[in-house]
C-alpha cells in the first residue's frame, strides 16, 4: 500500500519542491518503505503552498510506465516485523514545570496587553498554556485527563504573531523533545486529539472548533459561551474525529482559506447524524484584503490597540500630622467688618473670652 511517510523525526520531512520550505514535505513510500520519487508527496503548508502530488497522478503522467511493487527480499532469516508504537502519556511533572512563571512567556505577555489580567490568567490556567525556553506550550490533554503531547511555538510579544528562524516557524513537539533527551522511548506514540478536549466535562456545552491553538485561546476570551477546541490543521478536521462529540452541538469557524473544505466535512458529518454547522462570519465580514492575508477568527476578534497600562499606586507610610502655625491676619477689612471684629482676636478672628484671652489661639486646631 502506498502512503505518506509517517513522521519519525525532522529528517523524515524534506524541502518542498514547490515552495522551498525546509522540513515541510512528506514523501510517499511503498510497502518496503522506499520513496516513490523525490517530488511525490504533500507539503504541510496547506494554506501558503498546497502542493500535493499523489502516486496516481505521478504514474498517470507517465503513461508508458507501469508501477509494480518491488519484490520482497528473500533472506534466510524471516524479517522481524516492527513493534507497534506504544501509546503513552507525558508525565505530569513536565506540564507542571511549564506552568511556572508563565507570565514571562511572550504569547501570554501579548494577551495581557490586550485583555484583563484576571481573565487572561484564568483562560491560560484552564487551557494549561505553559512555557518552555521561551516557546509557548499548548498541551494536548484528552477527555480522560491523559497528557498526550504538547506543541510548542515561539511568538512575538508585541504582535502575537509566530516567529520565523531561517525562514521556518520556530516550533517543536514535547514528545519529540523528551525522546531526544532519552526520557521517552523511541517507540512512544500519542493519541491524536484536539487541543482543549479536557474542558468537555458534559454534553450541554456548545463546541467551537478553529484551526490554531492560539485562536482557541483568544476566542475563549472573547466568546466564553463556547468551549473552544483547535484541530491544528485544516486536514485534521474529519468526520471520524468529530464523531467523538456526537452528543453535542458543534460550530466550525474555518480560516478564510478553509471555508469550502470544512463545509464539505460538515455536510458529511450531518449525513451521519452529527449536529455540525459552519460559521460564515469571516466569509461575510472580512474584506478581500483581509481574506488575502489569511485572517482567522483571532485576527477578527482581537482588539486593535493594546489596553491602557494601569496606573501603579505606590503605597507610602503615613506622614505625621503637622499642626500649622496661625499667621497674623493680613486681610484689609471694610469698616463694617472692622466693627464686627473689633472685639475679636487680631490673629485668628475668634471671640475673646471673659478673661480677655483668645481660646482658639491658646488651643489651636489644624486648619
Amino acid at each position: 500500500m502506498l502512503q505518506l511517510e509517517p513522521y519519525k523525526s525532522k529528517s523524515s520531512r524534506v524541502t518542498c519542491p514547490a515552495c522551498g520550505h525546509l522540513h515541510a514535505f512528506a514523501r510517499y513510500v511503498d510497502e518496503s518503505g522506499e520513496h516513490i520519487a523525490p517530488e511525490v508527496g504533500r507539503c504541510n503548508r496547506e494554506s501558503k503552498c498546497g502542493y500535493h502530488l499523489t502516486p496516481k497522478e505521478y504514474f498517470d503522467a507517465r503513461s508508458s510506465f507501469t508501477w509494480t511493487p518491488r519484490p520482497a527480499r528473500t533472506k534466510t532469516k524471516q524479517r522481524q516485523q516492527p513493534k507497534p508504537a506504544t501509546l503513552g502519556e507525558i508525565p505530569m511533572q513536565y506540564l507542571e514545570q511549564s506552568l511556572a512563571n508563565v507570565e514571562r512567556n511572550a504569547f501570554v505577555k501579548f494577551l495581557l496587553s490586550r485583555y484583563d489580567r484576571a481573565n487572561v490568567m484564568d483562560v491560560c490556567e484552564r487551557y494549561c498554556v505553559g512555557d518552555y525556553k521561551g516557546l509557548t506550550v499548548f498541551w494536548f490533554i484528552d477527555q480522560c485527563g491523559r497528557i498526550n503531547t504538547a506543541q510548542m511555538i515561539r511568538y512575538n510579544a508585541g504582535t502575537g504573531k509566530r516567529i520565523k528562524t531561517d525562514g521556518v516557524y520556530a516550533k517543536d513537539w514535547m514528545h519529540a523533545v523528551l525522546k531526544r533527551q532519552g526520557i521517552l522511548p523511541e517507540d512512544f506514540d500519542y493519541r491524536r486529539g484536539y487541543f482543549g478536549e479536557h474542558l468537555l466535562t458534559d454534553n450541554s456545552s456548545i463546541i467551537g472548533i478553529v484551526e490554531a491553538q492560539k485562536t482557541a485561546v483568544i476566542s475563549s476570551l472573547e466568546l466564553p459561551e463556547y468551549v473552544w477546541l483547535a484541530c491544528f490543521g485544516k486536514a485534521n478536521l474529519t468526520v471520524e474525529k468529530l464523531s467523538r462529540y456526537a452528543q453535542q452541538r458543534i460550530i466550525l469557524f474555518p480560516d478564510t482559506d478553509g471555508f469550502k473544505a470544512w463545509s464539505k466535512v460538515a455536510t458529511e458529518a450531518r449525513v451521519q447524524g452529527l449536529d455540525v454547522h459552519v460559521s460564515d462570519l469571516l466569509e461575510t465580514e472580512l474584506t478581500a484584503e483581509q481574506k488575502a492575508n489569511g485572517w482567522d477568527l483571532a485576527d477578527y476578534l482581537l482588539p486593535l490597540e493594546p489596553i491602557t497600562a494601569p496606573i501603579e499606586v505606590v503605597a507610602t507610610a503615613p506622614q505625621p500630622l503637622v499642626m500649622p502655625g496661625i499667621a497674623p491676619m493680613t486681610t484689609k477689612l471694610t469698616n463694617h467688618l472692622a466693627t464686627i471684629f473689633a472685639g475679636n482676636c487680631k490673629r485668628c478672628g475668634d471671640y475673646f473670652q471673659a478673661d480677655g484671652s483668645c481660646n482658639l489661639c491658646r488651643q489651636p486646631y489644624p486648619f
